[in-house]
Parts: C-alpha cells; sequence; structure tokens
C-alpha cells in the first residue's frame, strides 16, 4: 500500500509554529499616541475566561475593596494580595508611581484600574493594565514566581520621529542613568530624569524608570537592561515611548510628563565626533621621513635599469631574424 504524501513537512510545521509562538506571545504593541489606560487582555500563557455570577468574578470584587488601600497605605505605593482557593483564587499587585502626591491620589488611581480592566478586558481571568500614575493586575495564576521582563509588556509608541541618530543616542544616555538613579532607591526603586537637547522642536528629553519595591537591585537592573534594550529595535528615531511590565517600566518623552525636578540632570547631550588617527611622534617622523629618503633615491634608479631593459630586449628582436639569415648551413 503506498505511504500517503505530506504535503507539509515536520521542519516547515516546526517553524511555522515558532513563528506563531513569536507573533502571538511577543511584547504587545499600542497604536501609536495611544493615551492611557493600555491594557493587556489575557496575556501568555493564556487563563481563560469567567462568568458574569460566578465566584471568580466576586473573588475579584472583594480583592477590588482592599488592595487599593493597602498599596496607598505602603511607603512604598505597592501591594499585592490574594483572594479565594483554587480554582478561583485570584491574585493581585498594584504599583502606584512612585512621585505620586498623596496616599489618596494612588488609593483613587488603583480603584479605577479595576474598573478599566474590566471595561476594557471582560471577563477575562487575567489583566494587566496601566495608567499614568498606577498599575494593576489580576490573575488566577500565581504570577508572582515569574522572571518574565519582557513577553508582558505593553510597548508605547509616539508616530513623530526624528531622523538624527544623536536623538536616539542621547534617549538612551538618559534612560541608562534614570534606570540606574531607581535600582539605586531602595525605598521606591523610582527614578526620572532630564537632559538638554541641541534640537530646537526637542530641547529638552524627559525620563523615568521604575521597577516594583520588593525587586532586589540586581534584578530590578537585569529587568530594566532588557526593556532598554528594545530602543534600537523598537523606538529609533521616536520622539517619546515606553515599555510597561509587571515588574519594571521606562517612558521618556520630549515634554514633561511628570511632577517635580527631574531626580537625575544631565548637561546638554553632545555627539562625539569620530575618533582620529594618534598624533605621529617625533621617532615616527624620523623613521617616516628617512624611508622617504630612501624611496626618492631608489625609485629613479630603478626605473632606469627597467628603461634600459626593456630598449635592449626590443633592439635584440629585431637583429636576431637579420642574424638568423647569416648563418652558415650545417652539412647533413
Amino acid at each position: 500500500m503506498a505511504k500517503p504524501h505530506r504535503c507539509f513537512s515536520p521542519h516547515l510545521a516546526g517553524v511555522a509554529a515558532t513563528f506563531l509562538i513569536s507573533v502571538l506571545h511577543g511584547p504587545l504593541a499600542a497604536a501609536d499616541d495611544e493615551p492611557p489606560p493600555w491594557p493587556i487582555c489575557g496575556p501568555y500563557p493564556p487563563s481563560g475566561n469567567y462568568t458574569q455570577n460566578s465566584t471568580y468574578r466576586a473573588n475579584i470584587d472583594l480583592l477590588s475593596a482592599t488592595l487599593p488601600r493597602n498599596a496607598s497605605l505602603s511607603p512604598a505605593l505597592y501591594a499585592t494580595g490574594d483572594v479565594g482557593d483554587v480554582p478561583d483564587i485570584v491574585y493581585g499587585q498594584a504599583l502606584c508611581r512612585g512621585d505620586v502626591a498623596n496616599a489618596s491620589a494612588c488609593e483613587a488611581c488603583v480603584a479605577a484600574a479595576f474598573r478599566g480592566a474590566r471595561r476594557a478586558c471582560p471577563l477575562y481571568k487575567d489583566v494587566i493594565i496601566f495608567y499614568d500614575l498606577c498599575q494593576l493586575r489580576f490573575s488566577n495564576r500565581n504570577f508572582f514566581l515569574d522572571d518574565d521582563y519582557l513577553v508582558t509588556t505593553y510597548t508605547l509608541l509616539r508616530s513623530r520621529v526624528v531622523g538624527t541618530p544623536a536623538f536616539d543616542a542621547a534617549v538612551g544616555l538618559l534612560l541608562n542613568a534614570t534606570a540606574d538613579h531607581a535600582v539605586e532607591d531602595s525605598s521606591r526603586r523610582f527614578g526620572t530624569g532630564e537632559e538638554g537637547f541641541d534640537d530646537r522642536r526637542n530641547p529638552k528629553i524627559y525620563a523615568l524608570a521604575q521597577c516594583a519595591p520588593e525587586k532586589t537591585a540586581d534584578v530590578c537592573r537585569s529587568c530594566l537592561n532588557v526593556i532598554i534594550g528594545q530602543l534600537p529595535n523598537s523606538f529609533r528615531g521616536r520622539t517619546g515611548g515606553g515599555m510597561f511590565g509587571v515588574w519594571c517600566n521606562f517612558r521618556y518623552e520630549v515634554y514633561p510628563f511628570f511632577p517635580g525636578r527631574p531626580l537625575v540632570q544631565l548637561p546638554r547631550f553632545v555627539e562625539r565626533p569620530p575618533a582620529s588617527a594618534p598624533p605621529v611622534t617625533g621617532g615616527e617622523e624620523k623613521k617616516r621621513n628617512s624611508a622617504g629618503k630612501v624611496l626618492a633615491i631608489l625609485m629613479p634608479t630603478i626605473a632606469v635599469i627597467l628603461a634600459i631593459a626593456v630598449v635592449y630586449f626590443f633592439c635584440w628582436r629585431k637583429r636576431r631574424p637579420e642574424e638568423d639569415a647569416y648563418l652558415p648551413c650545417k652539412a647533413s
């Protein structure tokens, strides 16, 4: 019996599966200039949905009654919690921005995030939502054990683009300096920054970086390194944008988007000129001069010798037939 013909090889199937996973589970990108809130509905791995009158929905309501208040009372403006039992347990995390002016503003933002999450992602068991002043996640999965820094992120891009590599270099310098400040802030893992830039339309760049306060300095730095490392691929020439994740985030703009004096202030960015050749030392100069004198003597001499050789060769070639005509014949 003939074997069935395969129209799709296992190798091609593997390639296709890898491509689909990378597309579906890669960092989630917003539309250009999308205003907040910025939601992620059902991040990978998917957790499914709940029904309207279920125990899971009731547990979300219970969590929303306590988590906003707990976050606002924390010195780090950060809180986690869980409600219920498996399979209806709900884990929650709330983080307010490190420069939120008062506890009531933090509490109001997290409470609004619960409402916004259910509007933007109705009946999803796992939702992450980001606002200007806070972020929230609730899930049926214990995501506190995750060390994912990139896949579960929301990417914000500004549509306006500048065509100078110097701007990208300035953004990278500022974000890394701001991230350093956030890493060193053991209480809130938060930093803001400002940098001058030599552009009439964009005279200054502003940046913000933050990690979940419970993370160590090393983990915070690793997380920020991963997302800031996306600048060349995703943010080239963009006049603003950000990446927001569960454990860390950054944002930059060409206008001030946070209140107060920046915690990091860099001087006006100056693009470095290309490296020039090292200066020639006195010894090297003497060697070069000596070599030049030797070549100046040798080259004319070599040219004369070559000219004589060429003339001799052509004269010899012209005389050769005439000389052969007068050679005596040998007896046979």
